[in-house]
């Protein structure tokens, strides 16, 4: 049997320790082909990760013939798994597992038996390790929200980590204490949850700038977080 002296094991779970504690930044590629694509979402499954990790990818879209990309938040690691669930032209409701994941590689969006390959949408993703310090303001999401950029002028991302399977709500408010944007109200699985604000309110219209506040509640807790939202 080889023996290891201890500088040698202690410098192993060093290693160890970086590498379950490093951040992973992925970004995603469209090619829309023949059809008009809306892509829902994306959740990620990563290992020694206890819960799936679920990005909304509202703006994640394109016409036919065009082409789009998507920058996640980083999460805690490389996945090895991704569901997608999408559209196509005026199909709601699709799913495409991702199983083993792999970078770099074009993987088709099905559509409908009997659909040209050449013609399919098409997506793509390739990840990079982060910096802890990016990791470590993700992983704050398990106690309270998470609101990045807390200072916004286009878009703000709200990452917060549900604890039991039940209804969630997503709501901001102004200073006054209306309800200027309902974002979530739904029953939700335990796991991280990503939410996007686009500054504007439920009638579509942009808010003015100001200080807002984003209230999760849910049967068991509240958090609430203030976003500063600039001209």
């Amino acid at each position: 049997m080889r023996k290891h002296s201890l500088p040698n094991v202690l410098f192993l779970l060093a290693l160890a320790v970086s590498a379950a504690q490093a951040g992973y930044a992925i970004t995603g590629w469209l090619r829309t082909r023949d059809y008009t694509v809306q892509i829902d979402s994306v959740t990620w499954y990563v290992p020694l990760v206890p819960y799936p990790i679920c990005h909304p990818t509202p703006d994640w879209k394109g016409p036919p013939n065009s082409q789009d990309s998507c920058m996640f938040p980083v999460i805690q690691g490389r996945p090895s798994r991704a569901i997608i669930r999408y559209g196509v032209d005026s199909i709601p409701n699709l799913r495409l597992e991702i199983m083993p994941y792999l970078e770099d590689t074009w993987y088709t969006l099905p559509v409908s038996l009997g659909q040209r390959d050449d013609a399919l949408p098409l997506v793509q993703f390739k990840g990079t390790v982060t910096a802890l310090e990016e990791l470590s303001a993700g992983m704050a999401a398990r106690h309270e929200p998470l609101v990045k950029p807390s200072i916004v002028q286009n878009r703000v991302w709200i990452d917060f980590t549900q604890t039991r399977d039940e209804e969630l709500k997503v709501l901001l408010y102004d200073p006054a204490g209306r309800v200027v944007r309902t974002i979530c109200q739904e029953r939700l699985r335990p796991g991280r949850h990503m939410f996007t604000w686009d500054c504007h309110d439920d009638a579509g219209h942009r808010v003015r700038p100001g200080v807002y506040f984003v209230r999760l509640e849910t049967g068991t807790r509240t958090a609430r977080a203030k976003i500063i939202v600039q001209d």
